[in-house]
């Protein structure tokens, strides 16, 4: 199966910098993988900081987002 790796505008970026070995979206067989999705602003690529639903709406909205 061959593989893609989709860069994502600012949060691939941002996930680099933070040092963290992995990919946010993969394309392979037809299906797009999304995996490991910190919170981070959309925005700027910063880690959102606050209580748990505020990192999870932040989580979802960078998934949307690489989705989109």
């Amino acid at each position: 199966m061959a593989k893609e790796i989709v860069e994502v505008p600012v949060l691939s970026a941002a996930v680099r910098a933070l040092g963290v070995p992995l990919s946010l979206v993969t394309r392979g067989a037809g299906l797009v993988f999304v995996s490991g999705m910190p919170p981070l602003d959309v925005a700027t690529g910063k880690l959102v900081k606050g209580d748990i639903e505020v990192q999870a709406e932040a989580s979802l909205r960078a998934m949307k987002h690489c989705l989109d």
